[in-house]
């Protein structure tokens, strides 16, 4: 009898369906593990959402715990092109009249014309640049920095010796200027100031000082040999501020006024500009604005994600995490008591106009906040920031949710439980699979078996029939 080709053919039994529901029925495990994966999913999830809603806290908390955090200033300045002007924390709140007599410069240096900076040839050398200051007709070398040397190879041209000057690494750049008639080498100092002057003398292949064939064009030494001319002197800025000269370097001032930054543009040795310094507020409260929304956006992850919902009868996906309830419960503790050493009227966020609402969120009175803000009977760092003995509430929080976002916090060791849990059923589900496989396959085979006999047995009944029908006597 030829096989069968397809289960089911030979017997009429619909042998795909019967294997069909007979997995339906083994699968239920795998379905199972399934639901469980689900869950442990969505723990996961979970759980990385409430750890991205403390990182976002802890980042705000951070900007308020230190005095300096809550202490920013800010400072202004009438006449922005005399100078502009920046504070830090510990600058001192007031206003300043401040006068530039004069802007700091760096020296300038010239040589004579030449037609070709190409073909212009110098000697072999060495350049010796000094610095300090000119006065009293002499020369002083500032201790502070150190000369330089400068090796110009024989038969240079002028373009060469600029770029060996710019090579060489030093606080002097080199560059050439057509000034209508000719070229010139410039040379400049980098850094500012009246000590900052160039002194340059020679020294040529042989050993001797003076001329080197051209190269004494770059000599420049006001009370001895000079070819070089120069077109800027060296000199420091000079301001006052409230009829107190201050004298500097450079047209950048970081250690005039303490905590401020002057940068200067221009010279107003008849007329003053009036300089303001004060605490910036406006950043003090966008900071803590800052802190109340993300404790805010905490909360309000963490109640979603522990919520149970009797009308629909749905849990959110921590319902009845211990460990969750813990660490909520730990940060409100927090709030509850007071700043231990603040002064009086100044230990509660309530003191600043922050309180808490029915649901367990921050609410900000603005008004209040800026009135506390601006009192200066108040420190602000109190409350939030660690300073001596006292830690505020922004300190504690960022100390708290370091220790649960560590490696060895509890937030880490739920994950990773979690993980090692779905890892487990991972695992599982895969050798599940394998098996029904098997048992598919065995099922399968089983049915086919059976399809075939019943077949065999169905041809076999039909012959005998038709065999019985021609015997005689049979009625046929």
């Amino acid at each position: 009898m030829a096989a069968l080709t397809a289960p089911g053919v030979g017997s009429g039994l619909d042998v795909k369906s019967l294997v069909s529901k007979l997995m339906e029925v083994e699968r239920k495990p795998l379905e199972l593990l399934g639901k469980q994966k689900t869950g442990y999913d969505a723990k996961l999830s979970a759980f990385g959402t409430l750890k991205g809603a403390l990182s976002a806290l802890q980042t705000a908390a951070a900007a308020l715990s230190s005095p300096a955090k809550l202490t920013p200033m800010k400072a202004g300045v009438s006449d922005e092109t005399v100078m502009t002007v920046a504070a830090e924390s510990g600058a001192a709140p007031g206003n300043y009249q401040v006068q530039v007599q004069q802007l700091a410069r760096a020296q300038r240096l010239v040589t004579a014309t030449v037609e070709d900076p190409n073909d212009t040839v110098v000697g072999g050398g060495t350049l010796n640049i000094t610095f300090g200051s000119y006065g009293g007709g002499g020369f002083t070398p500032n201790p502070d920095e150190d000369a330089v040397s400068v090796t110009v190879p024989a038969g240079a041209s002028l373009n060469e010796v600029r770029d060996a000057i710019n090579d060489s690494n030093s606080p002097v750049k080199a560059t050439l200027v057509n000034d209508g008639t000719g070229y010139r080498l410039m040379l400049s100092a980098t850094d500012s100031g009246a000590e900052h002057a160039m002194q340059i003398s020679v020294t040529d292949d042989d050993g001797n000082n003076g001329d080197a064939a051209g190269l004494s064009m770059l000599a420049y030494n006001p009370a001895g040999a000079s070819q070089m001319t120069q077109t800027a002197a060296a000199r420091d800025a000079i301001i006052q501020v409230d009829g107190l000269t201050i004298t500097k370097s450079s047209n950048i001032i970081t250690d005039g006024l303490q905590g401020v930054t002057l940068r200067l543009g221009k010279e107003t040795p008849d007329s003053y500009a009036t300089l303001n310094v004060e605490t910036d507020t406006a950043a003090v409260k966008t900071a803590i604005e800052s802190f109340v929304k993300t404790y805010n956006d905490f909360n309000k992850a963490a109640r979603d994600l522990t919520a149970y919902d009797p009308a629909t009868k749905k849990s959110g996906a921590l319902n009845g995490d211990s460990g969750v309830r813990s660490l909520v419960r730990q940060m409100r503790e927090l709030f509850n008591v007071p700043v231990d050493g603040a002064a009086e009227g100044q230990a509660r966020l309530s003191d600043f106009g922050i309180t808490f609402k029915t649901d367990g969120s921050l609410a900000i009175d603005s008004a209040r906040l800026e009135t506390a803000l601006n009192d200066p009977v108040k420190d602000i760092s109190q409350i939030f920031a660690k300073s001596g003995t006292v830690t505020g509430y922004a300190s504690q929080v960022d100390t708290l949710v370091s220790s649960l976002l560590a490696s060895d916090g509890l937030l880490t060791a739920r994950t990773e439980g979690i993980s090692k849990s779905i890892s487990v059923l991972d695992r599982r589900s895969d050798a599940l699979e394998d098996r029904l496989a098997s048992i598919e396959k065995r099922y399968l085979a089983q049915f086919t078996a059976l399809d075939s006999a019943i077949a065999s047995m169905n041809a076999t009944s039909s012959f005998l029939t038709q065999q019985l029908a021609i015997l005689p006597g049979s009625g046929g």
